[in-house]
């Protein structure tokens, strides 16, 4: 089965890129990836979604390496918490890291069809997650989680044990 996404996570994206390159940054995107314009509850491949996210990363940074996706990763997280629905989610679950990391299988399972990913509890403040075939670059996962942890005072500390191209497991901690 094809993984499938929600367009609004899609929309964000190029919003992102609006806001940092300008028109000329969405041209490129357009260029590069194809396509700019998606309806919000459209479902599109998610590896569309992931390939935006590199040439995103490319058009912001002028380069798409571990830093730079982490980087857009962070931007993301905090352009899904300021959204409506991200807004919503958190308020549910309060300021707590461990609730909010842990929930987050739910919360992706939100906009992605076909993902899996798992979370588990290891410490006070380490929560493990296993993402199998995930079509996101991992250092852009890695930003997200390290951008809502800062979004919520805390310090991130997160280690990648990558299984292989599309599938790893982090240990995403975080002090005060």
């Amino acid at each position: 089965m094809e993984q499938m996404m929600k367009g609004i996570a899609l929309r964000g994206i190029v919003d992102i890129v609006r806001e940092m390159a300008g028109p000329i940054g969405v041209e490129k995107l357009k260029s590069a990836a194809g396509e700019v314009t998606f309806s919000s509850s459209q479902k599109y491949p998610a590896t569309l979604a992931a390939n935006l996210v590199k040439q995103a990363a490319n058009i912001i940074f002028g380069n798409n390496n571990p830093e730079s996706e982490i980087e857009l990763g962070k931007i993301t997280s905090k352009k899904f918490t300021n959204m409506a629905i991200g807004k919503t989610m958190f308020a549910l679950m309060g300021n707590n890291p461990k609730i909010i990391i842990s929930s987050i299988a739910k919360i992706v399972g939100t906009g992605i069809d076909g993902f899996n990913i798992r979370t588990e509890v290891v410490g006070a403040s380490t929560i493990k997650i296993t993402a199998i075939d995930d079509p996101f670059p991992v250092n852009h996962s890695i930003g997200m989680f390290a951008g809502i942890l800062e979004q919520l005072g805390k310090t991130p500390v997160i280690s990648n044990k990558s299984l292989d191209d599309h599938t790893y497991e982090l240990l995403v901690s975080w002090t005060e």
